[in-house]
């Protein structure tokens, strides 16, 4: 019986979050499936380090407010600022609170002070729009597109180069593991070179890019005064200039016909040309190697992009149900996919697997605790937090000040 009430109690909470929080255009959402293990430690034995009883306050505002006795709530969220006076969710909560009965300013007022207490509390709990969580995730799609675009190049330019050299083994390591500042380092003194091979410029360019550095992009000019159809060259400039014309003739061999297709895919991603990007995705997988995976990977990526997330649900899921290799991206992506979607929950699960497969992932722990805050479990939120910025991740020390220090 008790199990049975701490599970109501925690699914009010968080359908407050979900429904009653937002504006009221906004259909209640569906309840999430009763999950008794998505809560490993009781939040209540931690009460002394999270607010000394703050949080019994704000949930029974939530119940309050859940029910429509919105007196009654605002009494709780009073008693839940009294405790702590920097309790940002407790500030929102009233504010919207004040607002449904017609207390407009005392509502905005509020909703102000949350604001500069908590400049993300709104952003978490969806307010006014879920749109808004989005500004809170770590994966960031456009980014990892690029970081496949110039994996797949070096992979390439190992795999094609005859005469390899160790700086290019040694860039192929430091870009498969993220290391981008690294790779630069590598690049810079061949590139200063003046006749830098066109392999480097290229690579040059897309570090360049996923670091938001300015890159001479002189040296494609000067490649093309030597030979106007070099195709690296070119696809270089296509970068640069995405109206150019690219004369894929030009770029008949397979190796730099898949770069060309696969840069088109990712640009076009990013310019909202959702069909080009989805239609060149197709094409790498039938006359490249771009493996059905792989496929569905960069699929979903594109769809997120262009904000269309039951499709990139769709296409992850499909993904990882087709005996895909075990991959914490794919995980990560797909919870990151479901907390968007308002699925804490499920996107909990997800980054459960993303940590058992890589337990040194720091955005995966932050992602995780974004999700248990959601779900009310504090305490294990603000460890993953700040589990994430022991690991390296500076967001989660900052959202670990935001939401546990109250």
């Amino acid at each position: 019986m008790m199990n049975i009430k701490i599970i109501f109690t925690r699914n009010i909470i968080y359908h407050f979050t979900v429904s009653v929080l937002f504006a009221l255009p906004f259909t209640i959402l569906n309840s999430q499936v009763n999950r008794v293990d998505l809560f490993p430690t009781n939040v209540t034995e931690n009460q002394e380090i999270y607010g000394n009883g703050v949080l019994k306050y704000l949930q029974d505002g939530d119940i309050h407010m859940w029910k429509a006795k919105y007196e009654e709530a605002i009494l709780a969220y009073d008693n839940a600022i009294i405790h702590s006076p920097n309790f940002a969710e407790a500030y929102l909560k009233r504010g919207i609170s004040k607002f449904r009965i017609g207390r407009v300013e005392e509502a905005n007022d509020d909703i102000e002070i949350a604001s500069r207490l908590n400049p993300y509390i709104a952003d978490l709990l969806g307010y006014p729009n879920l749109k808004s969580r989005k500004n809170l995730i770590a994966l960031n799609s456009r980014k990892w597109l690029q970081h496949f675009q110039l994996q797949w190049h070096v992979d390439t330019y190992v795999d094609q180069i005859i005469e390899k050299t160790d700086l290019l083994y040694q860039l192929q390591e430091t870009i498969d593991a993220k290391d981008y500042e690294a790779a630069v380092a590598y690049l810079e003194p061949i590139l200063n070179q003046n006749d830098a091979p066109f392999w480097a410029i290229d690579l040059g360019v897309q570090i360049h890019r996923l670091l938001e550095l300015d890159y001479p992009y002189t040296r494609h000019f000067e490649l093309l005064k030597f030979n106007a159809d070099h195709p690296v060259a070119n696809l270089a400039m296509s970068k640069v200039q995405p109206n150019s014309r690219i004369d894929e003739d030009m770029l008949g061999h397979t190796t730099y016909g898949s770069l060309f297709q696969l840069n088109k895919a990712v640009e076009a991603a990013q310019l909202g040309r959702l069909d080009i990007s989805l239609t060149t995705l197709d094409v790498l997988e039938a006359d490249y190697q771009l493996s059905p995976e792989e496929h569905l990977f960069l699929e979903a990526l594109v769809y997120k992009v262009n904000n269309r997330l039951p499709e990139a649900l769709a296409s992850i899921n499909t993904g990882i149900d087709s005996e895909m290799e075990p991959n914490a991206d794919a995980h990560l992506l797909r919870g990151t996919i479901l907390l968007l979607l308002n699925e804490p929950y499920a996107a909990i699960d997800d980054f459960n697997l993303a940590i058992n497969w890589s337990d040194s992932y720091p955005e995966a722990y932050y992602s995780r605790g974004l999700a248990k805050l959601l779900v009310n479990n504090r305490s294990d939120a603000c460890y993953d937090l700040e589990l994430s910025a022991e690991k390296g991740f500076e967001k989660g020390q900052v959202k670990h000040q935001y939401f546990c220090a109250f």
